[in-house]
């Protein structure tokens, strides 16, 4: 079976018939011939991502990895300031 390449202009309209229209997954499947995995994927990617879920996947990844990042160094700046709390206190008690 051939791969389809679709438009992201296209994978926005087939989401917006669900989100918007109310239509069902299986009502856009029939009516684009579209498998469910697809638009279900297509689903998934626009509600979290909106209207950049279908730019550049290059784009979307460095998105991506960027959000993991700053979690990332939200947690570890966490981290330090627990450990500068701890350290204060060791040096408290032992003085103490």
């Amino acid at each position: 079976m051939k791969k389809r390449d679709f438009k992201p202009e296209f994978k926005q309209y087939c989401c917006r018939q669900i989100d918007n229209d109310g239509k069902t997954v299986t009502q856009v499947c029939k009516e684009f011939d579209l498998d469910r995995q697809t638009l279900h994927r297509w689903l998934s990617d626009f509600r979290e991502l909106g209207k950049n879920a279908f730019t550049d996947k290059s784009l979307v990844t460095a998105s991506a990895q960027v959000r993991k990042l700053e979690r990332e160094n939200r947690r570890l700046e966490e981290e330090i300031e627990i450990l500068k709390k701890a350290i204060a206190y060791c040096a408290q008690k032992k003085d103490g």
